[in-house]
């Protein structure tokens, strides 16, 4: 299972979204979006938007070090912005959350100005990677597909997908640091598929070894979807009249 060993809850009871009471129906995915605001931390941030009249409002901040979150995955919170075309709000259906910019740069036009993406490698692929752990977790908490269209998208895909305001994060960064949504989202997979292979219970006793490896071969031993032979749990009937037919129909 993905852990989050550096998550921090601070939920923000005061701010006003908070206390709306309104919930998402379902999670169907995860909206990405940068802070457009230089040098203040995911852990500022957080405390700066715990009060009344912010009228904004994200699951999670997250930058090199921290993730915080500040609602309960399943409240709806305001993030997105309402999309002129349809009417529509990815609060409804995404979870939110903001990725922290490091100092040093302003902004013109919603673009970056003199941001110094050698100087600051080190902090944007820290924060990424905690940005990755954190949508791999919540798409195994939710059993999101990172590559299905429109479950992990960033705030400009929203809008064209029409269910966002015009903004430009997170491509105003990524490219920077020769990222895009596209390799933001194969990422997100990749880990998930990496967790499920290091969880897969595949590794048999030195005395079953030979065996095992026997009933794998003559699809004796199939495991679940996932590829999980479950070596070392416990087996029900219908799992032994399964193997017995498999054993009969491989000899006769």
């Amino acid at each position: 299972m993905i852990k989050l060993d550096n998550l921090v809850v601070k939920m923000q009871t005061q701010n006003d979204c908070w206390k709306d009471g309104r919930m998402l129906p379902s999670v169907e995915g995860i909206l990405v979006h940068a802070t457009a605001t230089p040098g203040v931390n995911a852990r500022t941030f957080s405390e700066r938007w715990n009060r009344p009249g912010i009228e904004k409002a994200v699951h999670a901040f997250i930058d090199d070090m921290e993730i915080i979150q500040n609602y309960p995955w399943c409240k709806r919170t305001w993030h997105s912005g309402y999309n002129p075309n349809t009417g529509k709000r990815a609060n409804d259906t995404h979870i939110g959350f903001e990725i922290c910019e490091p100092p040093g740069h302003t902004y013109n036009g919603g673009q970056m100005v003199n941001y110094n993406p050698v100087k600051y490698a080190s902090y944007f692929n820290m924060a990424y990677n905690n940005a990755i752990n954190f949508c791999a977790y919540i798409c195994q908490m939710f059993n999101l597909d990172p590559l299905k269209p429109g479950v992990i998208i960033d705030h400009s895909e929203g809008y064209k997908l029409g269910i966002a305001s015009n903004h430009s994060d997170v491509m105003h960064w990524f490219p920077y640091h020769g990222k895009n949504m596209d390799i933001f989202r194969k990422d997100v997979a990749d880990l998930l598929e990496k967790d499920k292979r290091e969880t897969n219970d595949n590794t048999p006793d030195n005395y079953a070894k030979e065996a095992i490896d026997w009933a794998v071969a003559n699809n004796v031993l199939k495991g679940d979807l996932n590829g999980n032979y479950m070596l070392h749990s416990n087996i029900t009937r219908q799992d032994a009249i399964v193997f017995m037919k498999r054993v009969y129909d491989l000899i006769k």
